[in-house]
């Protein structure tokens, strides 16, 4: 005699089933709260490097010396000034230092003339220690 399988149970009612559990698991994970982001992103912050001590610094801790295109050599303040830049530690001896290795005439591309020198000078004395 042959063995017969039990009966297998009728498979409409078990397709009716998984449809509305995938739609209440679907219901439920839409109603759940959402995770809430800590905060943004954090911004990257711009690196520089003096031309005297080769420091890698932010950009905001350094001064920016600038040759306009019409050759004139100043302090730029805002750090936005048109021409050719080189970034310095705001400390008088790292100015000094980079004029004696010729950094800066290296960085800006032409020999710093004395005149403009002394003006520098007394602009890097005139900032406060560490100020950027």
């Amino acid at each position: 005699m042959r063995k017969t399988s039990p009966p297998e149970p009728e498979k409409e009612g078990l397709e009716k089933e998984k449809p509305e559990a995938a739609a209440r698991a679907a219901l439920l994970s839409a109603l759940a709260p959402k995770p809430v982001p800590t905060g943004l992103k954090p911004r990257k912050i711009p690196l520089r490097t003096c031309v005297a001590c080769r420091t890698e610094r932010p950009k905001r801790d350094l001064v920016r010396i600038v040759r306009t295109p019409t050759g004139q050599v100043s302090l730029d303040a805002a750090g936005r000034s048109n021409g050719r830049g080189a970034y310095l530690c705001p400390r008088l001896e790292c100015l000094k230092a980079a004029v004696k290795r010729r950094a800066l005439d290296r960085a800006l591309g032409a020999p710093l003339p004395p005149d403009n020198l002394a003006a520098l000078e007394a602009e890097m004395a005139a900032l406060p220690f560490g100020a950027g």
